[in-house]
């Protein structure tokens, strides 16, 4: 009769329950994203629609009397948060004191952004040996349910991998709130920022540089934006029309500029504020030259972006680019940004170099690892 009750008022309200609770006497169910209020009667009636009877964990001293008899009624588990009490430890001792016990857990710990999610989820499903089941609410499709089953490994990276593919499709009731599927690193591991998404991917078919010195100058044709740019050691390369392209800088090109460290490079898109507010809408996104353009207000300085740059994709890909430094500016394309039709005053290109120095004009890096793909929209983290 609940079930029927509850699968009424989802209907009514424009909400469907779809999957089913796997036939498991003990489990893990991560219950998220969790982004508004509304999240718990939402999922409290998904839940009765699927015929799910499971435990939440609570402060002990909610389950003094009277109280205590209504709390474990409607499902509480009473654990104590102090310093000396471990709540994964009491948790497992819950597990294997019970023959069924299926503990929902907001993993996020709060409906602000986070920028991890706790990780006592996983430890309570790893230490009782039991599998994690994967809850949701979709606000966006108005879908809620159960959508998987995760069994942890101990290679945390690689089950929460596959946590983030499943939630990366997953919109939650405030969408700007719902952080990133991952866990804080341990002590002494490196911290994550997130500065931005990658704004374009683009290749250089051939050099930038045209005609012979003194009289060469800058000529950004051979520019062509990619959906995907392929990463390797060597450089970048990209397929279009059905074509291979090789970046310029990678050193497989035939007509190879790569020098060592220039094999790939990265830009933002406040560096073209900053740039066109000082020499004129002539300096479009890209048009520097830089494989992965970054869409980031302000300036960032070598000191911004720490020891790694980490790209992340919806779907779970990762690219580490490491080994950064400044990609300083040529003169060709100095006296293309001042707009000028010749060789400029030494003081003018002095000028104009310090200003586009030290980053402005972009920054050089290193694949770490032998290849990987990257996309517009994926999400930039800096590592420090």
């Amino acid at each position: 009769m609940k079930r029927l009750l509850a699968q009424l008022i989802l209907r009514l309200i424009g909400w469907r329950a779809v999957g089913a609770m796997p036939p498991l006497p003990k489990a893990v169910l991560v219950v998220a994203p969790h982004t508004s209020n509304w999240d718990f009667p939402v999922m409290l009636l998904l839940a009765v629609a699927l015929g799910i009877k499971c435990t939440w964990m609570g402060k002990h001293t909610l389950f003094r009397p009277p109280f205590g008899i209504v709390m474990r009624a409607l499902g509480g588990l009473p654990i104590n948060r102090s310093a000396r009490h471990n709540v994964v430890d009491q948790a497992v001792v819950a597990f294997r004191a019970s023959d069924r016990l299926i503990l929902a857990l907001l993993p996020e710990g709060t409906r602000k952004r986070a920028p991890y999610w706790k990780s006592g989820f996983y430890h309570i499903a790893q230490n009782a040996q039991v599998p994690i089941v994967l809850g949701f609410a979709d606000y966006r499709r108005k879908v809620g349910g159960i959508g998987g089953v995760v069994q942890p490994s101990g290679d945390i990276e690689a089950d929460m991998a596959q946590l983030r593919a499943f939630y990366s499709g997953i919109v939650g009731a405030r969408p700007e709130q719902f952080g990133e599927v991952r866990l804080k690193p341990p002590n002494g591991g490196n911290m994550m920022r997130e500065i931005g998404r990658v704004l374009r991917v683009q290749i250089q078919r051939s050099s930038l540089k045209a005609g012979q010195r003194p009289f060469a100058y800058y000529d950004p044709a051979p520019l062509l934006v990619v959906d995907r740019l392929l990463l390797e050691p060597s450089g970048a390369r990209a397929m279009h029309d059905g074509q291979e392209l090789i970046d310029v800088h990678n050193a497989q090109h035939p007509d190879s500029r790569n020098r060592g460290e220039n094999g790939l490079s990265f830009g933002f898109a406040g560096h073209y504020e900053a740039m066109r507010e000082r020499f004129g809408p002539h300096l479009t996104d890209g048009i520097a030259g830089e494989n992965i353009l970054i869409d980031t207000p302000g300036v960032l300085t070598m000191a911004d972006l720490g020891a790694a740059i980490v790209f992340r994709g919806d779907d779970g890909r990762e690219v580490r680019l490491v080994e950064l430094e400044h990609a300083p500016p040529c003169v060709e394309f100095s006296q293309f940004a001042a707009l000028s039709d010749g060789p400029m005053r030494p003081e003018q290109t002095r000028a104009t170099l310090q200003f586009l120095g030290d980053g402005m004009r972009g920054f050089y890096a290193r694949l770490q690892g032998e290849s990987a793909e990257l996309r517009a929209g994926d999400r930039v983290f800096v590592e420090s």
